[in-house]
């Protein structure tokens, strides 16, 4: 089974169950239309295919708020347990820019161990990347880093065209699609912003609002994100 094959059954699983608390089963099938052809030899095409009329259908059967919410929830996290000294952090202090530079030097401290030159790691960190962004008062503003393997190949690469294509995006999905040069709706982007929606939510035990700011599925150079922070945060 190829990775796009088996992240994409990983995730329909979490897209099937989370629907389950939106609408009844029948609707449900209505949205998922198709997904029984998508076997362990699914093709990128195929898996394409459907995904851009799993969302066109979902769009349409769902109103915004819950399609965002299911599409959240689909997203990849660090977990609970990768969290808990950021979450024990804020509980203790109620500071969150304490916590916010706590998660940068967790964040530098494995991009070195995956090898990543202080240079890179210094120029990610002046332009203010990487998951525990740069806060402005109650928005905190997130631009995705790279996938691993890239990362240095991203930063030498001067044509914006060329670095879309190059495994910017952490999704297999998103990842295969560029490389064929199709297109995909940016509500598809949700379920990036998920990852950051859980991040903060479990360290602030408080719900966020998260905005899709740019996206390389629309064109952008880079995929960003706006946190907007509970009052009083």
């Amino acid at each position: 089974m190829s990775e796009l094959a088996a992240f994409d059954r990983e995730w329909r699983a979490k897209l099937r169950k989370e629907l389950g608390q939106y609408v009844d089963a029948d609707a449900r099938e209505r949205i998922l239309d198709g997904e029984e052809m998508l076997g362990p030899e699914a093709s990128s095409e195929s898996i394409y295919d459907w995904t851009w009329g799993m969302l066109a259908r979902l769009e349409e059967r769902l109103p915004a708020p819950a399609w965002k919410d299911v599409l959240n929830a689909c997203g990849c996290w660090m977990g609970k347990e990768a969290l808990r000294e950021l979450r024990g952090l804020y509980a203790a202090t109620g500071d969150l820019d304490l916590v916010l530079e706590k998660a940068g030097e967790g964040l530098w401290t494995l991009l070195r161990s995956r090898g990543v030159r202080e240079k890179t790691i210094e120029e990610i960190r002046s332009r203010g990347w990487g998951w525990p962004g740069r806060r402005a008062g109650s928005v905190i503003r997130v631009t995705k880093i790279p996938f691993e393997d890239v990362i240095e190949a991203f930063f030498a690469e001067p044509d914006p065209a060329k670095r879309r294509t190059m495994n910017y995006c952490h999704c297999p999905r998103v990842r295969e699609i560029l490389r064929t040069g199709k297109g995909l709706s940016k509500t598809y982007c949700h379920c990036s912003a998920g990852f950051y929606k859980k991040n903060f939510e479990e360290i602030l035990q408080r719900p966020v609002d998260v905005e899709i700011v740019q996206t390389v599925l629309s064109g952008d150079d880079v995929c960003s994100f706006a946190i907007h922070l509970p009052e009083g945060i």
